[in-house]
């Protein structure tokens, strides 16, 4: 149990958020305090994950620390203290705030799954419904994070008064209500299917309700029903863990040229991968395309040379000795000389 907590903690945690959040820091030329302080971090966080998985993983957990240690540091891993916890170092509301933010991507993630939108395909926006002016808050501190990761222009927030925006149902969760109720849990059931939405706001915000079934009234609480959100014209919707994210799936032009140029970009960075270049490498590179799409590459230019860290981005006369790439059902021919 230890092992996979550590396990999933550098999957999701480490890996999937934090390395891949931070790695404009990590690229940045400049050994500025910021890049300083993100590999400072990422080595603090390797150095108590190599000692937590020493007793169950002794040979790697070595390897590792050889490679992380420096030459003050102890000869081994395994005649080091096991790490304790600073809890004053333990920031509950920045948690909240971010466990927010991961479950607003993960539904945003699934809804484009769900419709087989890429991802690197820029959308328009996506609508959250928020029951407070808490919640409104606590998205808007992490917005930039949610918008960044799930490759949209804009977050909307909307209450349940908003028309027609997103429809939510409830319905019972039977494994509760059994043992709660007994012979009136199908009464029960029911009247929990006919909830309105101010029913399900106050359930929401207190966790605990009233049901009239007639003769007499019952009190459920929230776990005793499982809230559900119908899609609308135009949109997906997602709910999970009281949290619903309603993806606006309408792409314009200028989205799709957004979406060429990223597409762009992660065919230089394989090409830079599979031509062996150091992450860190300065790149130029040159292209040849059809006329439609080489107006999109360069309206995007900027951007390419960010993301890929390329001096130049020119557009060829010719494709000879270049390398043929598909990008969104369009033949392009690409070559990356490192500077």
């Amino acid at each position: 149990k230890a092992s996979r907590a550590v396990q999933n903690f550098v999957i999701n945690e480490l890996s999937n958020w934090y390395i891949r959040r931070n790695r404009r820091r990590f690229w940045k030329g400049e050994k500025d305090d910021e890049k300083i302080a993100a590999y400072q971090t990422l080595k603090e966080v390797l150095m108590h994950i190599v000692a937590m998985i020493a007793p169950t993983a002794p040979f790697l957990a070595e390897d590792l620390y050889l490679r992380l240690k420096l030459d003050s540091d102890k000869d081994s891993i395994h005649i080091c203290d096991f790490p304790k916890a600073d809890t004053s170092k333990i920031d509950l509301d920045l948690e909240r705030k971010m466990a927010i933010a991961q479950q607003i991507v993960s539904l945003a993630r699934f809804l484009r799954e769900k419709s087989k939108i890429r991802v690197r395909q820029p959308l328009r926006r996506i609508l959250v419904p928020v029951n407070n002016s808490q919640e409104r808050r606590d998205i808007q501190l992490i917005a930039d994070i949610i918008k960044e990761e799930i490759n949209i222009k804009d977050i909307e927030f909307v209450t349940d008064e908003t028309a027609g925006v997103v429809s939510r149902k409830a319905k019972p969760n039977f494994k509760t209500l059994g043992k709660k109720f007994g012979k009136i849990t199908q009464l029960v059931a029911n009247a929990i299917k006919e909830m309105s939405a101010d029913q399900i706001r106050m359930i929401e915000a207190n966790r605990k309700l009233q049901l009239n079934l007639g003769a007499e009234n019952v009190e459920i609480d929230f776990e005793d029903i499982e809230i559900a959100s119908e899609d609308i014209e135009g949109w997906l919707v997602a709910s999970e863990n009281n949290i619903t994210v309603a993806l606006d799936t309408a792409i314009d032009a200028e989205l799709l040229r957004e979406g060429l140029a990223r597409e762009f970009v992660n065919r230089i960075q394989n090409a830079r991968k599979n031509s062996g270049f150091e992450v860190t490498d300065r790149i130029s590179i040159e292209f040849y395309a059809n006329d439609e799409t080489s107006e999109a590459l360069l309206a995007k230019k900027e951007y390419i040379m960010n993301e890929t860290l390329a001096s130049s981005v020119e557009r060829s006369t010719s494709s000879e000795g270049f390398e043929e790439i598909e990008l969104i059902d369009v033949n392009v021919y690409i070559k990356v000389i490192k500077n």
